[in-house]
């Protein structure tokens, strides 16, 4: 919960010194909040969402990749990549 709090409030930050404004700025209307850059409830399901991932989805996604292979998990590992690289350069370079 405290990792993806602070990951949240930096990146907070550094879009809204490089856009002018972060995406999830309806935190100001949460009770609980920083700036509207954090806020409390969304930080406790962060991190219950955290705790579902690494024991719940973690394990699954484990096995799957045990059947596929290392060459296989590698392409595939590959794709994921490149889509996000062409994403952060169409996000900050085009747009």
């Amino acid at each position: 919960m405290l990792s993806a709090t602070l990951l949240e409030l930096t990146t907070s930050y550094i879009c809204e010194f490089f856009m002018g404004s972060w995406p999830w700025q309806t935190y100001a209307s949460y009770k609980i909040n920083f700036q509207a850059h954090i806020a409390l409830s969304p930080s406790i399901r962060f991190g219950l969402g955290g705790l579902a991932f690494l024991y719940l989805l973690q394990p699954l996604f484990e096995k799957i990749c045990h059947k596929l292979g290392k060459k296989k998990v590698k392409i595939i590992s590959i794709i994921f990549l490149a889509i996000i690289l062409l994403d952060c350069l169409y996000s900050f370079l085009i747009v």
